[in-house]
This record gives structure tokens, sequence and C-alpha cells, in this order.
């Protein structure tokens, strides 16, 4: 059998997408985990930068929607997140690009700016989604990789305000077609959803999440408000329901994901922030 590795950073929801939809088909691949920063060798090494990356023998996919593309292609008949007709397969495709662009980098940055924006809540971040538990490393390495995302990913307060508008706005613009047809395409489950619903793991957190549940990181009070609010909106209970109903996972146990993350992110993580800074 040809080996398929997917490379993460297990708590990305990019890579929660690619996973998904790899879950979804029913591929045999391993996970290859690294906290941020720490990927880039992995990535380089095979021509990539960002992840997720997909390896399959001498086939790399560097790109989320590439790899939920050749899952797909590798999935039997009942499990296919395209649908047959091309013009409902033309709507799938243009809402999944639509999401990649929007949803997917505001529900990042509302993210990033409630966990690290206070230096405490930092810390915390850094030591349970990153795997750095010693609290000396812990404040060496939150203000580096704070200044690091913030300037990354233009992270401020009036930016997450922004972007959390569009987000709601977002939500309200697909209400119609949840409420009409039970789903964004189709009237069933297909990659729109399962895009809408990963990409918005960092706002909603559903318990079904594979990653999520194992690095136990409770959101801030203001994160955990809006996290109400849009869990109370259709798209929000749309995207809960589709992790319940459709959330398939590998037979595999997913916990070495999550526990080798801890275990080596600590001292990877140290290093290359010691060298950046």
């Amino acid at each position: 059998m040809i080996p398929v590795r997917l490379i993460t950073i297990p708590f990305s929801h990019y890579c929660e997408k690619a996973r998904w939809a790899l879950d979804a088909a029913g591929v045999d691949y391993r996970e290859e985990p690294h906290p941020p920063l720490a990927h880039l060798p992995a990535t380089r090494a095979v021509g990539g930068r960002s992840v997720p990356v997909l390896v399959h023998g001498e086939h790399v996919f560097r790109d989320s929607t590439d790899i939920v593309r050749h899952a797909d292609d590798l999935a039997p008949p009942d499990r296919h997140l395209f649908p047959a007709e091309a013009e409902a397969r033309t709507r799938v495709l243009a809402i999944e690009d639509e999401l990649d662009e929007t949803l997917g980098v505001d529900a990042r940055l509302i993210s990033y700016w409630h966990h690290l924006a206070d230096a405490e809540r930092a810390r915390a971040f850094v030591g349970r989604m990153m795997g750095v538990r010693s609290r000396i490393a812990q404040r060496l390495v939150a203000p580096l990789f704070r200044a690091l995302i913030f300037r990354r990913y233009e992270v401020s307060g009036a930016a997450a305000r922004r972007a959390e508008a569009r987000v709601r706005s977002t939500f309200a613009r697909l209400r119609d077609a949840i409420e009409t047809e039970g789903y964004l395409v189709a009237g069933r489950f297909t990659l729109a959803d399962l895009t809408l619903a990963s990409l918005a793991t960092p706002l909603l957190a559903p318990p079904e999440h594979p990653i999520m549940g194992q690095l136990q990181l409770s959101p801030p009070p203001e994160l955990a408000a809006l996290r109400a609010d849009l869990s109370a909106t259709p798209a929000g209970r749309h995207i809960l329901r589709v992790y319940r109903d459709h959330r398939r996972l590998r037979s595999a146990p997913r916990e070495g994901v999550g526990k080798r993350l801890l275990i080596d992110g600590q001292q990877r993580l140290t290093t290359l922030m010691i060298r950046r800074g």
C-alpha cells in the first residue's frame, strides 16, 4: 500500500478540513503533527510552507482544496463530498473557495486576538495548544510567538472587531440555504458543509472535533460570549449538527496526535523561538 502522510498543525482549522475529508473518504493515512513554526522543516522538505500538506507516494498536495479533491477521488461512491450534478458541484466549489478566503481568515484572526492579546492568556495558549509545559519556557515563548503571529496576520483589536462583523454577516447570509434545503447545496452533506463547519471550529469548538477535546483550552470570556451567540444562529446550529451527524473518524485512535504534540512540542518550539528571537 502506498503510504499517505498528512503534515499538520493539529488545531489548525484548515488542517481539520483536510483531515475530515480524508476521514470521510475512508483514506488510511498517518498524521504528522507539529506546533506552529516547528512545522516549517517538514513542509519545506516537500516543497511547501504552510499546512496542511498531504504526501501520497510521489504526489504532494500543498493546499486544503487540493487535498479534499484528492480524497474525494479516492472515496467510494457513497462517500463522495461533491455532487454528481455539474451545477451543484459548481456551487459547492464556489462556497468552499469563498469560505476559505473569508471565514477561515476571520476565524483565525479572532481566535488569535482573544487568546494572545493578554500576556496570561498567551502563556496558557502556548502551554496547552503548543505543548510548552515549563512556565519559564512559556514566559519566554509567549511574547515572541504573539509578536510573530500579530505581525504575520495583522492581528489587532480593531481587526478582530471587523472580522467578527464579517463572520456574523457570513452566518446570516447562509441562513436561507440551510433553512430551505437543510444543507448548503443539493439537500445533502457536501464539501460546502464540511468547509463551513471545519473553518468555524476556532469560534465554535464542536465537542466532536478530534483534537480540540484533547487540548482542553478554555475560551476567554469575550470569545465564550461570541461562541454562545454564533452557536444560537441557524448557521451555528447547522455547524454543530454537521459535526454530530457527519464527523466520521477513522477507526484508529487519535489520542497519539494530541499526546505527541504535547510531548515534543516544547523542545522543538522553544528552540525555534530562541533562534528567531
